[in-house]
């Protein structure tokens, strides 16, 4: 999230009758690129069923200073170290989606607005 960004995650996971066995989880991973920028993450495990694994979780990171600094002292801007930070974390992120014809768009998008 970047600037002065707002954004509301609400993920279910919901275990209806019937569903005994069963397994879920939700998780979400946020990168603030702004101390303005806001996050709010709300989770919610509906069960109707004893026997179920349900997870969630959220993680919230920002950018890491001592790379940020690793990677000025070697002459790179600060705008190019984010850039370089922020075009990794989503290039992990896109690896992860099991369609290669959606992949392959995503990443084109990456590289070209990254």
């Amino acid at each position: 999230l970047m600037d002065e960004a707002k954004k509301t995650f609400r993920g279910t996971l919901d275990f209806k009758k019937g569903s005994a066995g069963a397994s879920g989880e939700e998780a979400e991973d946020n990168l603030l690129l702004s101390d303005r920028a806001v996050n709010r993450t709300i989770p919610l495990i509906l069960c109707e069923e004893e026997d179920v694994n349900g997870h969630h979780g959220a993680t919230i990171g920002q950018l890491g200073e001592d790379l940020m600094f690793y990677c000025q002292a070697r002459g790179i801007s600060e705008e190019e170290a984010r850039r370089m930070m922020v075009r990794a974390r989503m290039k992990s992120v896109a690896r992860m989606i099991p369609d290669d014809h959606i992949r392959g768009y995503v990443e084109d998008y990456l590289r070209k607005t990254l």
